[in-house]
């Protein structure tokens, strides 16, 4: 909406979003990482950044693997009619 010099829009519902982080180096924030690996830390602030704007965001992780990421992304874009 920037692009086009609006700076505020009327909307009826917040939309649907997803918070989609990839990567075999992230594992659950429970998990102790090796020294490979990190935390997937990053979603939750982001979603509750969102959170705060009073918007839900549903949290998934995919692997690297490029054939699923391609597949599962087509499926949450089917699901949000993009």
């Amino acid at each position: 909406m920037a692009a086009v010099g609006k700076k505020k829009i009327q909307v009826a519902a917040f939309p649907k979003t997803a918070i989609i982080s990839t990567g075999d180096e992230l594992i659950p924030v429970e998990l102790i990482p090796l020294p490979y690996q990190i935390r997937r830390s990053n979603s939750y602030a982001l979603q509750g950044a969102l959170r705060e704007l009073g918007c839900a965001a549903d949290q998934f992780h995919l692997p690297d693997q490029p054939e699923l990421l391609d597949a599962e992304v087509k499926k949450f874009c089917n699901i949000i009619h993009w």
